[in-house]
């Protein structure tokens, strides 16, 4: 598996598309990316957080995602405050890429898509971005 792995995808529902949790739940494994911790109270190594065996320590990742919600609101949302309309990254950031071990480095949100605000030069300044920030990771 790489060091690090790039997510990019359009926000749909509130969550990832249906074709990036298929291929999730066929790369994170059980025995690949992480294990269970069979030792101890379950709740208790939940609220420690330490319900699995992280086994993709050292990896890290960066999601890039589109969406029709403003920006903020991932920002804002998508963090340690988590409620349904913002799963799109939370889902992937929290409860896959943690359980496992990945650190998220980077997340970037293209909001407002299919609204007035959202032009081409705003597009273009967005993927502008993402490639510089790509390219940094060398």
């Amino acid at each position: 598996m790489a060091d690090h792995l790039i997510f990019v995808y359009p926000i749909w529902w509130s969550s990832m598309p249906s074709l990036l949790k298929g291929w999730i739940d066929r790369v994170f494994t059980p025995g690949i990316a992480y294990s269970a911790n069979n030792r101890g109270s379950f709740i208790l190594n939940y609220l420690r957080g330490k319900q699995f065996k992280k086994l993709l320590k050292g990896k890290t990742a960066s999601i890039y995602a589109t969406s029709m919600a403003p920006t903020w609101w991932y920002k804002v949302f998508s963090g340690p405050i988590n409620i349904p309309d913002s799963y799109g990254i939370s889902v992937l950031k929290n409860a896959v890429l943690n359980h496992c071990g990945i650190k998220t480095k980077r997340v970037s949100i293209l909001g407002e898509l299919g609204r007035e605000v959202n032009t081409s030069s705003t597009r273009e300044k967005f993927l502008q971005k993402v490639a510089k920030e790509v390219r940094l990771l060398d």
